[in-house]
């Protein structure tokens, strides 16, 4: 009986020193990985970022969820050159491939409803965030529903849906996050700041660039810093120079 117990000590403590080898392994593979990445990070090179990340996901079956997110989001904002129409494919992929593990993530449902708007699928877009804007009452989601609209040239709907973010009281100091992939400029700002940029959107879809500005200027006034309505002043400024000479 004595011998069968040293047996069965025998065999439990080498299982239990490769067992722990493995995780310290892993958690040295995690280490060198994430140092990596954070290392491009803190150079701000996001060439170098995605490279990490991708090298990190194809080594590693146990890489967190967050690096996922991260390859889908860096795919989605940085790798696009301005003024050229680009495939979103590879953020799709990993955006589609987080959600397989983590159908609840909001962060990848907003980057795909986007995805899918850049392929024309507005139908589609609008229905991921109408279900995102019903489920956490986020002012962003309606607001790029409302954006959609003014897009679509739905502009009497576009109208209404100002109208209510703009009398309703509860999401008027919540924020709203708002991206510019061209400029790749990211920014929250209030929802009340948001919507009268809106509705500045809204005049300039009608061509009535004077009250597009007054909008605009109005915004302004609220948020000094709001980067999207400084530049939309500047473009309304340019075509107005140039349809005076």
């Amino acid at each position: 009986m004595k011998r069968n117990k040293m047996r069965i000590i025998n065999i439990i403590i080498p299982a239990a020193v490769v067992f722990f080898a493995a995780c310290n392994a892993s958690s040295e593979k995690n280490n060198t990985f994430q140092n990596t990445f954070e290392l491009a990070q803190e150079a701000g090179d996001h060439e170098a970022m995605i490279y990490s990340l991708t090298n990190w996901l194809a080594n590693d079956t146990a890489a967190p969820n967050w690096v996922l997110d991260s390859l889908s989001f860096y795919h989605y904002f940085y790798k696009n050159t301005p003024g050229v129409v680009r495939d979103p494919k590879t953020a799709l992929f990993y955006a589609n491939k987080g959600l397989n593990e983590n159908g609840s993530s909001t962060f990848l449902r907003d980057i795909r409803a986007k995805l899918m708007l850049e392929q024309g699928e507005d139908t589609t877009a609008v229905a991921e965030f109408t279900s995102l804007w019903n489920e956490t009452q986020n002012p962003t989601y309606y607001w790029d529903l409302t954006m959609i609209e003014i897009l679509r040239g739905n502009l009497k709907g576009a109208d209404s849906m100002i109208s209510m973010a703009q009398n309703n009281a509860d999401i008027k100091d919540k924020l709203v996050d708002l991206e510019d992939l061209q400029g790749q400029i990211r920014q929250s700002v209030k929802a009340e700041v948001a919507f009268i940029y809106l509705r500045g959107q809204h005049y300039m879809a009608q061509r009535d660039l004077m009250k597009a500005a007054e909008e605009l200027q109005k915004a302004l006034e609220l948020d000094p810093n709001f980067v999207l309505a400084k530049r939309a002043i500047l473009e309304i400024q340019r075509y107005s120079s140039q349809m005076m000479r």
